[in-house]
């Protein structure tokens, strides 16, 4: 970006600082979940 503008301006004039700020909008997804649990075995009664 500096060297576009460098070749843009006059030789004769210096460039003393350059601040690019950019801001960039979307959509962010994110998701977890988990799966918890015993296993019961149940048997009848004799």
């Amino acid at each position: 970006m500096e060297r576009l503008i460098a070749d843009a301006r006059p030789v004769s004039r210096h460039m003393t600082g350059l601040n690019i700020i950019q801001e960039i909008q979307g959509d962010i997804f994110a998701a977890a979940a988990t799966y918890d649990g015993e296993v019961i075995t149940i048997y009848p009664d004799d």
